[in-house]
């Protein structure tokens, strides 16, 4: 399927910093880039598409060797991926650039040769010292399209395809034991439940009653202090003693 796309793109370049810009149809992109060093370059990156739904922020370092046509760019995106970018010009005279680029988390590798008159897109390049501002493709007829497949863990795609769901009906497992008599059989079961609770609790009821027997009779408090001594009628001659 063709589509066509009409963008547009700004840039604004100091000695020391890059930022530009494009906004599309599909989405905007927006890239921000300080040199660190003479040849290498920290930047950041967001992307936003709105055929999918989708925003992307991307952390990247650039390192460029002109006199060698070598320009190097590792990232990683908020997605956790892990991408990098190798470009080598094939020859000074024919716009030419061998360009091999990998992306970690999809275990995907590419080498593609770019005609850059025939394929621009969002960034910076050097051709013949001119710089160019990529945004978007001249010729669609050269660009090759593929599908991605969703991104699913190896294992857990395995175990997924293995998967099986059976709904267990028990009472056809066992149809030696009718259903009356499995009834029948917990309700049984129940009752001597019940009983046995019943005569724990009687048993912790008694025994709870005799510590409390014994505590008293130990605390003589069942000993009526208020009440008159008894006097003893056939005490002999033992008062005499005293």
């Amino acid at each position: 399927q063709q589509v066509s796309m009409l963008s547009y793109g700004a840039r604004y370049t100091t000695p020391i910093w890059t930022a530009a810009a494009t906004l599309g149809s599909s989405g905007a992109h927006f890239t921000y880039y300080h040199k660190q060093a003479e040849n290498l370059a920290f930047g950041v990156e967001f992307e936003s598409n709105s055929n999918v739904g989708e925003a992307v922020g991307t952390f990247a370092y650039v390192a460029e060797l002109p006199d060698e046509g070598v320009t190097m760019r590792a990232s990683i995106d908020t997605n956790w991926s892990v991408g990098g970018v190798f470009e080598k010009r094939l020859s000074q005279q024919l716009p030419f650039t061998l360009a091999l680029s990998g992306i970690f988390n999809h275990a995907k590798f590419t080498s593609d040769v770019v005609n850059p008159p025939a394929l621009l897109y969002m960034g910076v390049d050097k051709y013949q010292n001119e710089e160019l501002i990529k945004i978007g493709f001249h010729d669609h007829k050269k660009v090759k399209r593929c599908v991605v497949a969703k991104r699913i863990n190896e294992i857990v795609n395995r175990l997924n395809k293995t998967e099986k769901k059976e709904d267990i009906d028990y009472r056809q497992v066992l149809p030696s034991c009718p259903s009356e008599e499995r009834e029948q059989r917990d309700i049984a079961e129940r009752r001597q439940q019940r009983k046995l609770e019943q005569e724990k609790k009687a048993r912790e009821l008694k025994e709870a009653e005799e510590r409390e027997a014994l505590r008293r009779q130990r605390h003589y408090e069942d000993v009526d202090w208020d009440s008159p001594p008894q006097k003893e009628k056939d005490d002999g001659n033992l008062s005499d003693d005293f």
